[in-house]
């Protein structure tokens, strides 16, 4: 038999309601006969003896053709065998039998709103609850339906834009793929693919692996295992990866080193291959199930689905913040506006660490499990659920969806023109539902002398906070990949221990444009005579007042003195040619020595070390005819004169 693998078991299609609106009773018929069949029906019924039920009701329904318990319990039986066509029939006829007999306008009206027939469904469910005669119990049921059915008909009038590309056979087989993640520059696609086990002469068991495409010349190519130790006869699947495909955390159960039915494990990208997955530890695996992770752009946030205590009832989302010192925090519940009695499912952070996307049953939806759009508020929780949408979401099970970092393109899984089985596709996500404009930053980093490819820590800082937002590092293979969210300017710095650290401005405040930075960081060795521009030095305008926001560089800059002791630099003032060459001069001077000042007055370091000079307009960097050369040319710059 087929392996069951829990976080992709999805519920059934239908919800069995004519059980629930019926306890087969003979209450309908005045023929003996009809009712001694039916009699005789339910006992094989409730022994799961379906085909013998089955004949026999359709003899109580010759003997009485208005047998109203007789078709109830048979619409049950073609319900339970997938055959919905022949539920809808019995129930129609019924109603038309005896219009007066409510619970057959429920199951009809449910029945219709999970076969995508909404504004049938209105009418029956709308008929259920005017009827004198229904069962006041299910009142809540039929009502929350009807505003379903009512919510997805309306939603089918007003369809969203959709269409989906399938990804091809580079990607897609005729087995099951899905759970598509894609790293921040969308050239690499990781996903998971259930297939049958290797140790399985027969094929009757099936195990999920993690694959990856490569993004070329137009199309994916043929998908294969990631290098080094991700795979294992044990399951890999459910995976996030960090934006710079450089972490990769997945979900697996029952295996073991499990610490309950499904857990979390971690892997790292060194050297060109995958490290030993290891399993999170218990500040974030329980003994229940924590499945589809989704790890937030600075890796400081994993967000994840489990049935752990203290939840809403079913799957809940919920979240873990990492801290460096003590690890992966205590999860907490994202709230009564995310969460629901039913169950919430694979959530996506996007990158810009403000939109979230998950799958619910639980939310007023088309059918089954929907697709939806969640927004963090200023109180810090999620709120503002919006579906996706028809034809994005249908009456049948919408799971997960991946947006890209700058938002106009997403992933999902689907059966629905497959290759076969679930495939995955890609299209343009409509304007509404689209997070922030999220761009990155990609590049190598090298040696400036002898142009190879070296390792380096890459900080990304808000410049006017200093808040540390991402702390990663560029090997020789991959080089760097950071995600960089917009609304704030950031400060890059690149150092290396023995090379003089690099110092970039990326201003993205009032960014709209979705090209990326691409670009090659050349570090120097630290020797006489080498030097930098300081990107993140600012002053009032017309003034050598230090702006606050230079405070982060000038940190950094302090770090760098220390670690290295012996260091003597210059610093000097430049600006652009604008004003009178004597007023320029001047300002240049001042502004180097405020640098050299705060040096000495923030950080401790010796004077001695430092020697401040101003250069005026004489050292130009760019043309003094357009505003972007102007803004090359007002710098400050760091210069070693001896070691």
């Amino acid at each position: 038999m087929k392996k069951l693998l829990p976080w992709l078991v999805l519920p059934l299609l239908f919800i069995c309601v004519s059980s629930f609106a019926q306890n087969y009773k003979d209450t309908q018929t005045s023929s003996p006969r009809a009712r001694q069949l039916y009699l005789k029906a339910v006992s094989y019924f409730l022994k799961h003896q379906t085909t013998e039920a089955e004949i026999l009701l359709k003899k109580a329904i010759v003997e009485d053709s208005a047998y109203a318990d007789a078709r109830m319990l048979l619409a049950d039986i073609y319900h339970k065998n997938g055959q919905y066509e022949e539920e809808k029939d019995q129930l129609r006829t019924l109603n038309r039998m005896q219009p007066d007999f409510a619970d057959a306008y429920l199951n009809l009206g449910v029945a219709l709103y999970h076969d995508a027939e909404y504004e049938e469904a209105v009418t029956a469910l709308e008929n259920f609850i005017s009827k004198k005669n229904q069962d006041s119990r299910f009142i809540p049921v039929a009502k929350r339906r009807l505003e379903e059915a009512q919510f997805s008909a309306d939603q089918v009038k007003n369809p969203v834009p959709f269409k989906p590309e399938n990804l091809g056979p580079g990607v897609n087989t005729e087995m099951d793929e899905y759970w598509p993640a894609v790293t921040a520059d969308e050239k690499t696609l990781f996903f998971t693919r259930l297939k049958p086990m290797e140790s399985d002469a027969g094929g009757m068991f099936q195990q999920e692996d993690i694959y990856i495409s490569q993004f070329n010349n137009g199309k994916w190519d043929k998908s294969q295992f990631p290098p080094g130790s991700l795979n294992s006869q044990d399951n890999e699947g459910a995976i996030t990866i960090s934006p710079d495909g450089k972490w990769l955390i997945f979900t697996g159960c029952n295996r073991r080193d499990g610490m309950g039915r499904c857990d979390f494990y971690i892997s790292k990208l060194q050297h060109g291959a995958w490290t030993q997955p290891r399993n999170m530890g218990t500040s974030l695996n329980t003994r229940d199930m924590e499945t589809q992770p989704s790890l937030s752009f600075d890796g400081r946030t994993l967000y994840f689905s489990s049935n752990r205590p203290g939840g809403k009832g079913g799957l809940d989302l919920w979240k873990s913040d990492f801290d460096p010192e003590e690890g992966w925090q205590e999860p907490v519940n994202l709230g009564d506006e995310v969460n629901t009695e039913d169950d919430e499912q694979s959530p996506f952070i996007h990158h810009d660490n403000k939109t979230l996307y998950f799958s619910s049953r639980g939310h007023i939806g088309l059918g089954q499990a929907d697709l939806y759009k969640s927004e963090l508020q200023e109180n810090g929780m999620f709120g503002n659920v919006t579906n996706l949408g028809y034809p994005i979401n249908t009456n049948k099970d919408e799971i997960s969806i991946f947006v890209t970092s700058r938002g106009d393109k997403a992933f999902i899984s689907s059966q629905a023109n497959s290759l076969g089985g679930r495939d995955i596709f890609s299209f343009d996500l409509y304007e509404e539902v689209r997070p922030e404009l999220v761009t990155y930053l990609k590049g190598m980093v090298y040696d400036l002398e002898t142009k190879k490819p070296i390792s380096a820590k890459v900080e990304l800082l808000d410049v006017n906070t200093g808040e540390p937002i991402i702390e990663g590092y560029s090997d020789e293979q991959t080089g760097v990949l950071l995600a960089l969210p917009g609304n704030r300017n950031y400060a890059l710095h690149v150092s290396k221990e023995g090379y003089l650290f690099y110092s970039d401005h990326l201003a993205l405040k009032n960014y709209k444009s979705p090209e990326p930075y691409e670009r090659d960081i050349n570090l120097s060795k630290i020797k006489e005579g080498e030097k930098i521009v300081l990107r993140n030095i600012f002053y009032d305008v017309d003034s050598f007042n230090l702006e606050e926001k230079s405070r982060t560089e000038l940190q950094l800059l302090i770090g760098f003195l220390k670690e290295n002791p012996n260091l003597r630099i210059e610093i000097s003032g430049h600006t652009d040619s604008d004003g009178s060459a004597p007023y320029n001069q001047t300002l240049s001077d001042k502004r180097a020595k405020s640098v050299l000042d705060y040096l000495v007055r923030e950080g401790g370091i010796r004077e001695e070390r430092l020697v401040s000079i101003g250069f005026g307009e004489s050292k130009p960097m760019a043309e003094n005819t357009t505003e972007e050369g102007k803004a090359l040319n007002r710098r400050t710059e760091l210069k070693i004169i001896s070691l």
